[in-house]
């Protein structure tokens, strides 16, 4: 399978060279390419992409001329893998926080086609002890079970950034519809759910440190009510009366 492991990275100068060193050999020689995509970065992220790709061949990096957020910067990245004609890509962030160890576990339902879409579930890896701060758990769980009720799935982190794709599923996926902020990440598992595409989950740790990246408390709550309001519509718009 022709595979694509896509690191997006934002000011990840501290931790991207770990992140890309962990990445296991086996997986690192089955994949046709790693893809560094630097989201306009002001501190030398850049500098130390263009560092690891003269010792790791298979890295090419992108760098947005403009910061084009969370989402934008998945959207370009997927694009580029439709266009390439790869047959399944997994994001990998930049920051650290989830195992680059965990890609054999990540890829193994997509290799098999048991899978259309991949979720690597922080709630199933305790992310109490990985660092997760109380408040992200509480936000997460809340949205879980709202949205398990809405949707029907059966489903324990919505919002993990653990994610892999098939080409199939990003065919039937409109994700140059979605947003260019965090709620991309609720709105392709509502475009997942309409295209009847099968989704599973895998337990991953995460890794809650100084370096990381993470939303703030205000950006998390933004976030939050942005998926509620996601949901309402959906079901407005899946139980309203046709005559």
């Amino acid at each position: 399978m022709k595979t694509l492991i896509f690191v997006p990275a934002y000011e990840a100068e501290k931790t991207l060279e770990e992140v890309i060193r962990r990445i296991p050999h086996d997986v690192y020689e089955e994949v046709e390419e790693i893809l560094i995509q630097d989201d306009a970065s002001k501190d030398n992220t850049l500098q130390v992409a263009l560092k690891l790709s003269k010792e790791y061949s298979k890295i090419a990096i992108v760098r947005n001329e403009r910061n084009l957020g969370y989402g934008g910067t998945k959207k370009k990245a997927y694009s580029y893998c439709l266009q390439s004609h790869y047959d399944a890509v997994v994001m990998l962030h930049g920051d650290g926080q989830l195992p680059p160890e965990c890609l054999p576990t990540m890829l193994a339902p997509l290799q098999s086609a048991s899978a259309d879409i991949v979720l690597g579930s922080r709630m199933l890896g305790q992310p109490i002890c990985g660092g997760m701060p109380l408040y992200k758990w509480a936000g997460n769980r809340f949205l879980t079970v709202l949205a398990n009720t809405i949707l029907g799935l059966h489903l324990t982190d919505y919002h993990t950034g653990y994610r892999a794709y098939s080409a199939y599923a990003l065919s039937k996926i409109q994700f140059d519809a979605c947003g260019d902020g965090h709620e991309i990440s609720m709105q392709l598992i509502l475009h997942a759910v309409d295209q009847d595409l099968s989704i599973v989950e895998v337990p991953v740790p995460t890794y809650y440190g100084p370096e990381s990246r993470s939303c703030s408390l205000r950006t998390s709550a933004i976030y939050g009510l942005s998926v509620v309001r996601m949901l309402y519509l959906w079901w407005i718009q899946k139980t309203k009366p046709y005559f």
